[in-house]
């Protein structure tokens, strides 16, 4: 699966920021502290592998699954994956 996305998307999120979704939708993945795009390691390990092995762990991993996309509603609008990513999603504004 990893393989998959990353020959889907590698390109994409190396070169903009940006997977195939994102692109289509305006959006791209930017670090929170200064706003440049991110290297693939820290999108893909950081924030893409870390919640995948953290869905591994019994409990802990649903626990995780439903606390991620709940931090969106708080007010920087991050969830848990920026979190330790250190990144943000941000509009493109072409």
């Amino acid at each position: 699966g990893l393989l998959a996305y990353l020959l889907l998307n590698g390109y994409l999120l190396t070169r903009y920021g940006q997977t195939i979704g994102k692109r289509v939708m305006g959006m791209r993945i930017v670090s929170a502290r200064d706003g440049q795009i991110l290297p693939l390691w820290k999108v893909v390990l950081l924030r893409y592998l870390s919640l995948v092995l953290f869905a591994q762990i019994p409990w802990i991993g649903g626990l995780i699954g439903l606390v991620n996309p709940l931090f969106i509603f708080r007010e920087d609008r991050r969830c848990l994956h920026d979190h330790l990513a250190g990144s943000k999603v941000v509009r493109v504004s072409d």
